[in-house]
């Protein structure tokens, strides 16, 4: 994956904080976008292909960890880490627990940052992002992540389906009766 070009939203309530992590990311080619609350984040992250997101967690009404709950279970292999002034091991472990790929305690160097970042797309570059495209009449349309095709269940559920494989239930649906129908010779 080329890393410099990655999309990165950073979700932070204080625009001082997120406006310098944009400044160093953008100095590496990073495309970085910011939201000042965790529903500002969420309304971006439906809208928009992130790869990444750099997720407070200390932030008014819906804090970091109620977030990436939220990120997490719709959107499971977005890749988050977590940001916080406030480091704690509970905190730290809760986070790697509900699926973060880590935690980055302020204040933290450019280059903390940057390694941190560059980690953490490495790991998530196999991962299966979905993307979202712009179908007829300029509306929304989801891909399966596990398919790469349109998906009405992911439509409708707003998340990816659980595979124990990886293979889409309606691609092994259709290798099934593929296999169990009858031959024509």
């Amino acid at each position: 994956m080329n890393t410099a070009a990655a999309k990165i939203l950073v979700v932070d309530d204080e625009l001082t904080a997120g406006k310098s992590m944009k400044k160093i990311l953008a100095r590496k080619g990073f495309e970085v976008d910011i939201a000042l609350s965790a529903n500002d984040g969420l309304n971006k992250i439906e809208k928009e292909l992130f790869e990444l997101v750099l997720l407070d967690i200390m932030m008014p009404q819906v804090n970091g960890i109620e977030l990436l709950e939220i990120i997490k279970e719709r959107w499971p292999n977005l890749g988050v880490v977590m940001v916080t002034g406030y480091p704690s091991i509970e905190t730290a472990v809760e986070a790697t627990r509900l699926g973060a790929f880590d935690y980055l305690a302020k204040p933290f160097t450019p280059d903390e940052l940057r390694e941190k970042v560059d980690e953490a797309l490495e790991e998530t570059a196999s991962a299966k992002v979905i993307p979202i495209q712009r179908g007829k009449g300029g509306t929304l349309t989801a891909f399966c992540p596990t398919g790469k095709m349109e998906c009405d269940i992911y439509g409708k559920k707003g998340k990816s389906c659980k595979t124990k494989d990886g293979v889409c239930p309606k691609i092994k649906k259709a290798q099934l009766k593929a296999q169990n129908s009858p031959r024509m010779l």
